[in-house]
């Protein structure tokens, strides 16, 4: 069993084992050269990793400082576990999951006090795809599309084996671990896998897909390559019909304007369509606008928050909420004014975003955070891939669970289609 504070773990087991066997047998004498002369240095002290974990929001918003430091160093960054996202994300969303962050220390003889190097949030849930099995999951609230967990560069890969060294105890009985929606082209992904082959662990990948991204290219053929001439004539013809009602004026928020009010200002555009008559807007469901609110200030005070917005006469008619991680951004919603849907302001919005990304040398790419069938991204010419995998805890009958689960899916959805058969059968007579 794990208490919140796990033993230390040396990060090389064995030279952890021979240096233990050893330390009492040396004489003293031996700090002193064979000679009598200069004495012999000390080996240096092994590093050591341990787990903390965190069940509370109260006790990991006592960590902020450590979380900032290892957000800055991350190996690969993803805004929606920093603590800025994180805890309101948990505080406001949470309540319907098992949750618990798991952070990785990192402590060393001489140090003055141990680095966290690692930080996965985690789900707990009591089945997986209907067999009554527990898996822990990189936890994926509404608004969150990346699962990659936050590791420190510089000790990536130990921090993975010791977090794996923990799945393998089977905490909370868990017997699975899934990754959700990594990217195959990140840092983070070659690490996975450089620590699945050397454990030699069973995984599967449970699902594959690509999303619609915007990378920089030359300007005038990125614009040509993903809109026709034509397409782009008719959003000019209906930007001068939108201005003939007023100024048109495209805006992105800047560090000195308003952050909450245009916060609140997209969150009401939001639910003044279908949404908000469907009551599925994100300010009319349980907790979203308390968490968009706390989070949007959050990335507003530390400059990620990238609010673009569409203008005419003074009033707002679409606006498009982004933020930022590492070198890339990630779209989180887009909202427009059903009563201009004529001029399609989603897509004016939406062409002006492609001029300000091109002229913009701080961010890399633009990540759509949307499905494929996406229609809003469809004319975006790259793509990023990602997977959702599942691994064993180590111990044999779950990794051979991971190994015949295609077979046993394949078996569930043969049972369910026959008992359909038999069913539909049964009724016809």
């Amino acid at each position: 069993m794990f208490t919140e504070q796990q033993e230390a773990l040396p990060a090389n087991k064995g030279a952890g084992r021979a240096r233990a066997k050893g330390e009492n047998a040396a004489p003293k004498a031996a700090a002193s050269g064979a000679d009598g002369g200069e004495p012999t240095p000390k080996p240096a002290e092994e590093a050591s990793l341990s787990v903390v974990v965190i069940t509370t929001v109260e006790e990991l918003e006592a960590r902020l400082a450590d979380l900032d430091v290892l957000a800055n160093a991350a190996l690969e960054a993803n805004p929606f576990f920093e603590h800025w996202m994180l805890i309101p994300a948990w505080r406001s969303l949470g309540k319907e999951f098992d949750l618990r962050v798991v952070l990785i220390y990192r402590s060393k003889g001489g140090e003055s006090a141990p680095l966290l190097c690692g930080l996965f949030p985690l789900e707990l849930r009591h089945k997986y795809r209907g067999f009554p099995l527990r898996v822990f999951m990189l936890w994926q609230h509404r608004f969150a599309s990346l699962g990659t967990p936050l590791l420190h560069a510089e000790h990536a890969r130990e921090c993975l084996d010791t977090f794996f060294d923990w799945i393998g105890q089977r905490p909370n009985g868990a017997r699975l671990m899934e990754f959700t929606e990594v990217r195959c082209d990140g840092p983070f992904f070659h690490v996975l896998n450089d620590v699945f082959n050397a454990r030699l662990s069973s995984k599967f990948v449970s699902e594959a897909y690509a999303r619609p991204l915007l990378r920089h290219r030359p300007e005038e053929d990125y614009l040509m390559a993903a809109k026709s001439g034509r397409h782009l004539r008719e959003l000019r013809r209906k930007e001068r019909r939108l201005a003939e009602g007023g100024k048109v004026e495209y805006s992105t928020l800047e560090a000195k304007g308003d952050g909450p009010a245009a916060i609140e200002e997209f969150l009401q555009l939001e639910a003044s369509g279908w949404k908000g008559r469907e009551g599925s807007a994100i300010k009319l469901r349980e907790g979203g606008h308390d968490f968009f609110m706390a989070m949007g200030r959050g990335a507003f005070a530390k400059d990620r928050l990238i609010l673009q917005s569409l203008r005419v006469a003074g009033k707002v008619i679409a606006s498009k909420f982004n933020v930022v991680g590492g070198k890339g951004a990630y779209v989180l919603k887009i909202a427009f004014d059903e009563d201009y849907s004529r001029y399609s302001p989603g897509d004016l919005l939406e062409l002006e975003n492609m001029r300000w990304f091109q002229g913009n040398n701080k961010i890399e790419w633009v990540d759509s955070c949307a499905r494929p069938s996406s229609h809003h991204f469809y004319r975006w010419l790259d793509r990023m891939m990602l997977q959702t995998v599942v691994i064993g805890s180590g111990h044999g009958i779950d990794d051979l669970f991971i190994a015949v689960l295609p077979l046993l899916q394949w078996g569930l959805r043969q049972w369910k289609h026959l008992k359909r058969r038999i069913s539909t059968g049964a009724k016809e007579q």
